[in-house]
């Protein structure tokens, strides 16, 4: 249920070693008690910010602190993780790429499909969709040629960025990978090409299946991609970039919306911990979604383009967004671009444990604010 592709790509945590798994995964001590401090009315708090993905290491450091493992250790990072978080970034464009053809938002008009996009983003898509167009003699395989030239034309487009730019980009930076040449020259490869053409002939398959049930992928839907959530909870204020949200475009009293988040990583776990931080960042993902789905995706319209995010306050206590959002993980295999989908969902009772799980972790993050800017 939980992401492998961010656990040693994202900031600073790798698989952890057998002996730094802690007792929690071998039920010789209780997790941690879940004491909920409340935030008092006209107390002035300053909220701690994170995001889903530094789970992996914030999660591992308060439960250290909490006297349940062994110290965390720094992790470093190899060539081959450097190459696979590339190739996974790349594939993810290739996705979001995909999903503005089908939807026709293309050209001058990708913004409305990726609304917190940034103006070297616009200029990529609308460059590598121009005079893109589905009509309705457009069958399986001329679709696939159709996404084949614009994924090429978005590789060029990269390239020629990236031959530019040749910097660590700040995120990079963050991660601890050191070599900026790694990316241009992936970025050549007939690999990756070729991954991105292996999701492309996917796309084109799936986008004449209508009632597969998978929102997105055809014709009477919506589709927000590599949207920026920011919402503040008491104490934390977190960030979330969601891969896609897709609403139908019925006129509904209700708005129902399904949010995907795209995997290229390995899908196994390795160890309890890893599980239970990818629990933890599913179930953080779902609540998140539910809410944004319920500020925001009111109607049919278009969101205003916003590249600084999209803010909103919430409570815990709040429970009126449950059923507003399905959140889907979908596990890209690369070898053959075929896509699996694995849903996150939380019952009654996994709700209310995630809650106080979230109070405590927001009290850490408070105790913890000043040393959690230096960890890595």
């Amino acid at each position: 249920m939980i992401e492998n592709e961010k656990v040693g790509k994202q900031d600073g945590f790798f698989f952890m070693e057998p002996h730094l798994e802690h007792a929690i995964t071998r039920g010789d001590l209780p997790k941690p008690a879940y004491d909920i401090t409340e935030v008092k009315k006209g107390e002035k708090i300053v909220r701690a910010k994170t995001n889903i993905s530094k789970i992996e290491k914030w999660l591992p450091y308060f439960y250290w602190q909490e006297g349940l493992i062994d110290e965390p250790e720094s992790t470093e990072y190899g060539e081959e993780a450097e190459i696979a978080s590339i190739v996974g970034s790349e594939l993810h464009g290739a996705d979001v790429l995909f999903n503005l053809i089908v939807q026709g938002t293309v050209g001058p008009a990708v913004g409305r499909g990726i609304p917190s996009a940034k103006q070297k983003e616009l200029d990529l898509y609308g460059w590598a969709t121009e005079k893109v167009n589905l009509d309705k003699n457009t069958n399986e395989e001329k679709l696939f040629n159709i996404m084949a030239g614009a994924w090429k034309r978005y590789l060029d487009v990269r390239q020629a960025q990236e031959t530019k730019e040749i910097k660590p980009l700040p995120m990079f930076e963050d991660m601890g990978f050191t070599n900026p040449l790694l990316r241009p020259h992936v970025l050549k490869s007939n690999e990756l090409l070729n991954y991105g053409l292996l999701l492309a002939k996917h796309w084109s398959s799936r986008y004449f299946q209508e009632k597969n049930g998978q929102w997105g992928h055809g014709i009477n839907h919506q589709s927000l991609n590599e949207l920026l959530a920011i919402i503040n909870i008491d104490k934390l204020q977190i960030g979330c970039r969601f891969d896609r949200i897709t609403r139908e475009q019925k006129s509904r009293r209700t708005v129902t919306v399904q949010v995907t988040d795209l995997k290229t990583g390995n899908r196994e776990t390795k160890g309890k911990l890893e599980e239970e931080i990818r629990l933890r960042q599913a179930q953080l993902a779902l609540f998140m979604a539910e809410r944004f789905t319920t500020h925001y995706i009111l109607d049919r319209r278009w969101l205003r383009h916003s590249n600084n995010g999209f803010p909103l306050n919430t409570s815990l206590q709040d429970n009126a967004q449950m059923g507003r959002a399905k959140f889907f993980y979908r596990w890209l295999d690369k070898k053959s671009g075929e896509v699996e989908w694995e849903q996150v969902t939380m019952d009654n009772n996994e709700r209310e444990e995630f809650k106080k799980w979230l109070n405590w972790y927001s009290d850490m993050a408070q105790e913890h604010k000043q040393k959690l800017k230096k960890l890595r």
